[in-house]
């Protein structure tokens, strides 16, 4: 889903809690994560938040923004 502000594409993660944060799904919307991990919504959205300020080292969510002009 794209940022209205940036014009970016954002994609939700769900990572491991470990130093490696390797990817267990991959949506656009924080929606279609919590379907997917059978999470509630406010609580990825916490994740993501705590992970954002630096108050978690290894979160269980994250947010990627992609940008469009990749040369491939």
């Amino acid at each position: 889903m794209k940022d209205k502000a940036t014009g970016k594409e954002r994609l939700y993660m769900a990572v491991t809690k470990d130093a490696l944060s390797l990817p267990l799904a991959v949506a656009d919307s924080v929606a279609e994560l919590a379907r997917l991990r059978g999470a509630k919504r406010e609580n990825i959205r916490c994740s993501i938040s705590r992970w954002k300020k630096g108050t978690v080292r290894c979160p269980g969510y994250i947010v990627v923004e992609v940008e469009d002009d990749l040369p491939f």
